[in-house]
């Protein structure tokens, strides 16, 4: 499939591609930009459906923090 300004909209959240989205396009494609040019369909399914870890939810960091007695 080609890269588009639109595709890469999609595949992105609010703060943009994640690291790991990042990582595949260089590995497939090389340094941005991508827009334009050619990507596996099946490595472009795969960034679409993998949005990646941006952090804990807020519902879980206090787990973390707790004090253990």
């Amino acid at each position: 499939m080609q890269v588009t300004r639109e595709w890469l909209d999609e595949v992105s959240d609010e703060q943009g591609l994640t690291r790991g989205q990042q990582q595949l396009l260089k590995i497939h494609l090389g340094e941005p930009p991508y827009v334009g040019r050619e990507l596996n369909n099946y490595i472009a399914f795969f960034i679409g459906q993998c949005r990646g870890y941006r952090g804990i939810p807020q519902s879980l960091s206090g787990f973390l923090h707790r004090d253990v007695v």
